[in-house]
């Protein structure tokens, strides 16, 4: 099952409903799609506390938000539990170097985790060194501009 809400500026109040409904079943979900919603730190930290619950997520796609480097630090900490993600984009979600530290840790904690996206974003040279420490199966798109 798929869900798409890209490009629908569903704002904080809507990543926090989608949260919330995720937590009471998503156990069919393989592809959540949140790009373009205005997704601030608060909204990645919702988030993250639902993801747990999908079991079956392959694919979380929260590309063009506000994320930062306080939502990367939610993501990241939740990774290891959804096992069966395997992509992970995150691309222009103004995160930088903290925010790459806290993803390298949260990815290499996550067995299944193969494809991190972080293009567009500020991780610049100390979290590019983070990023190199990933295991070598998991794939990372980024670059240092």
């Amino acid at each position: 099952k798929t869900v798409r809400l890209g490009g629908n500026d569903i704002g904080g109040e809507g990543v926090r409903r989608v949260a919330r409904a995720l937590t009471r079943g998503c156990q069919a979900l393989t592809h959540l799609d949140l790009q373009c919603n205005w997704v601030n730190a608060e909204g990645a930290l919702q988030l993250a506390r639902a993801l747990p619950f999908c079991r079956t997520l392959a694919m979380l796609d929260l590309s063009s938000n506000l994320v930062g480097d306080a939502g990367a630090k939610s993501i990241a900490g939740v990774l290891p539990e959804v096992k069966a993600l395997t992509s992970l984009n995150l691309e222009r979600n103004n995160i930088a170097s903290e925010g790459a530290r806290h993803l390298a840790g949260g990815v290499t904690r996550a067995k299944g985790l193969s494809h991190l996206k972080l293009d567009g974003n500020n991780i610049g040279a100390e979290g590019a060194g983070w990023l190199a420490l990933l295991p070598p199966h998991v794939h990372v798109a980024f670059a240092l501009f």
